[in-house]
């Protein structure tokens, strides 16, 4: 629409077509890779999800990916990652089997020890983290198992009181004592016990231990008695 003179030049500016190389900015931050895209004639479309493997707020992957060629103001689809978080489940009391399917649940590691305890053998009887901690995913919850506690009754018949409660109390077993008259045995030795030597029993259980004590003749519960009378 422009009255030039007849003969006049006419400048026309004719397009080429507009093509970029994707950069690859799998990797970077968000941030970083919104601006790697916007200086290359491209635009940058950003969405979110959980990755154990790559820390949040950075790029896990792109499309079209690097080295595509493209024409200018195409989109590049990015997937930023929210990290990946999880609450450690409470699994103490529970069987090791059950505790393993609740922390593998919820994409951690189960890792079990065995001790000795009380506690049913198989069950868990402590982890680290605790319960309801918050946590990356794949940490790895570490499970004490217990394995239960067994011990064989030592045979003590025969032993001193002193050592027989020596050795019951070293099988980490209770000695509860009691005592008897014995006309034939020697005063402070053990003449029954219960459970008798060889049984299997828990930890911490309790065996029952009659010691002699001197027997006393009728002579001798005699003048026990005048002597009483007398004072």
């Amino acid at each position: 629409g422009t009255p030039v003179e007849c003969g006049a030049i006419v400048e026309l500016v004719v397009s080429q077509d507009c093509t970029r190389d994707v950069p690859g900015v799998v990797g970077l931050s968000e941030g970083a890779a919104r601006a790697v895209i916007v200086a290359n004639d491209l635009v940058p479309s950003v969405t979110y999800e959980e990755s154990a493997t790559v820390p949040e707020g950075y790029v896990i992957s792109q499309d079209p990916i690097a080295g595509t060629e493209v024409s200018c103001g195409l989109t590049v689809h990015l997937a930023v990652s929210l990290g990946c978080m999880r609450d450690v489940p409470d699994v103490v009391g529970l069987l090791e089997a059950d505790a393993r399917a609740a922390i593998e649940a919820e994409d951690l590691v189960a890792f079990a020890s065995y001790v000795e305890d009380l506690a049913p053998a198989g069950t868990v009887i402590s982890q680290d983290p605790v319960g309801d901690t918050e946590v990356d995913c794949g940490t790895t919850v570490y499970l004490e198992v217990s394995m239960g506690c067994l011990r064989d009754v030592p045979d003590v018949i025969g032993l001193p009181e002193a050592a027989a409660v020596a050795e019951v109390e070293a099988e980490g077993l209770v000695a509860s004592v009691s005592y008897v008259e014995d006309a034939t045995a020697p005063a402070g030795s053990v003449i029954d016990q219960d459970p008798v030597g060889g049984t299997e029993v828990d930890c911490r259980s309790t065996v029952a231990i009659v010691v002699a004590k001197r027997f006393r003749d009728v002579t001798e519960l005699v003048e026990l008695t005048l002597d009483n009378e007398h004072s």
